[in-house]
């Protein structure tokens, strides 16, 4: 017989979750120009690597860029 699965979820209030995605688009290009390598994965649907960027050069980039990503790309795309 089976035991039954409890399934406990957390609740995050629709402001706090605009609050992170806002503060993780802003830490995202100072967090770029210290790290040797970076990799932007979009998570809208499935996940998806974006870019890859290695020692201040892009290694690895995705035909489309998700809006979100542009403003952090800036300086790496042509």
């Amino acid at each position: 017989m089976l035991e039954p699965l409890l399934i406990l979820t957390r609740l995050i209030a629709g402001e706090d979750i605009r609050w992170r995605y806002c503060q993780s688009l802003s830490n995202l290009m100072p967090a770029m120009e210290i790290l040797d390598e970076v990799t932007i994965i979009d998570n809208t649907s499935e996940p998806e690597v974006v870019a890859e960027i290695k020692r201040s050069q892009i290694s690895f980039c995705r035909e489309e860029i998700p809006t979100w990503a542009r403003g952090a790309l800036k300086l790496y795309l042509c």
